[in-house]
Order: structure tokens, then sequence, then C-alpha cells
């Protein structure tokens, strides 16, 4: 019997991340999409390639800016994704498996973070996969990869094309899951019917 798929809406998400830093893995050739898409899906965050299931699918764009190689965040490095439209950006869960992929690999300092939201961008006809979220490895970050990858943030800022705001952080943050709370927050201030009108979010942290 055919199954018969609809067409459903999707945001694409694009982090991007600037410091300095240096791979600590022997292992060559690594990129962060695939890091990412290994760890969320040990997490039982995201499906099978192929699929869509759990709370994002990831680009794998494999470039330059992609590439965790030397100083790989002098040069930008930049992930992207698609959410489903039908719930929120699952931001807390994006930046700390984000954080978790990172120290794996290597260690540095963050300058700047920045999130952008492109709202009901794409449309798409999924292959849905049945995936269940791992809770044990999610509340139980890893002790190792603490000060591997920091900053200190002070100002966040969001821009919708139409309305600019930013804000002083007191105290300041330090981590990527930090700033995934933060930033939940930030974008909760769109509701679904403001995302519906408007082109992009960008989210930024300094």
């Amino acid at each position: 019997m055919a199954i018969w798929k609809r067409w459903l809406p999707f945001h694409t998400v694009c982090l991007e991340l600037h410091g300095e830093s240096r791979v600590t893995a022997p292992k060559r050739d690594l990129d962060i999409a695939d890091l990412f898409s290994e760890r969320a899906r040990r997490l039982g965050f995201e499906a099978p390639i192929g699929t869509y299931g759990g709370l994002w699918s990831t680009n794998y764009d494999y470039d330059a800016q992609s590439l965790l190689e030397g100083d790989f965040l002098a040069r930008g490095l930049r992930l992207g994704l698609e959410c489903s439209a039908t719930c929120p950006v699952p931001v807390c869960q994006i930046f700390t498996c984000l954080q978790d992929s990172l120290t794996e690999v290597a260690e540095g300092t963050l300058s700047e973070v920045g999130i952008l939201v492109n709202p009901y961008s794409v449309g798409m006809k999924p292959d849905f996969a049945d995936v269940k979220p791992d809770v044990d490895a999610w509340v139980s970050p890893r002790a190792d990869a603490r000060g591997r990858l920091e900053g200190n943030f002070t100002q966040a800022s969001l821009d919708t094309g139409t309305q600019k705001t930013s804000w002083v952080l007191k105290p300041a943050v330090h981590s990527l899951p930090e700033i995934g709370v933060i930033c939940s927050s930030i974008l909760t201030q769109c509701s679904p019917l403001d995302l519906q009108r408007i082109d992009a979010v960008t989210v930024g942290f300094r």
C-alpha cells in the first residue's frame, strides 16, 4: 500500500562561531557536520541520514567553514540545520550538542556566537524515523568538556529585520549551553505569527 507524504514546513538554522582554537584529536579531515550529527544520533535528537525524526536534520556542506582544521574558529565555523516549523527551534539542545561535539576534538576561546533562523524557508516531504532521546546521556555532560571551549559573553542582540534589540548580560555567560538557554528565551519574543511574516531572525552574542 502506498504511503502518501505531504509537504511540511521547516526552518533553516545556521550557527556561526568565531574565536581562537586548535584541534587536539589526532584524526584529520574532521568536519563539524559529521561530528555533530553523530553525537545527535547517539542522544536521540536526530534520525539516520536520509530520514527525519527527533529535533533536527543536519546539513552536510563540507566547505572551508565546516572543516575542523588549524585555527578553525579564526576562519569562522559554520553549521547548518533544518528544524520542523511545527515546534520551537530547540536551541538549548543544539548548543549543548555542539559544545560536546567540539570538545571531543578541540579546545579554544570563543569571541562571537550567532544563530540565524530563516522561518518557513523550506518545504519537504520527509521519510520519518522513530527516534527516542537518551535521557541519561543528555543529563550527564562529560566532565572533561568543562573549560575546553569557553568565552566571556556580556552582550546579546536580536535582529528581525524590522526590529533590533540588545541586552547587557549580567552576569556574563561563558559556554555554549549557557548561550542556548538565553537564546531560547530571546527567540520566544518572536511569536509563530511573527515568524510567518519575517524572512530572518538573527541572535548574536559577544
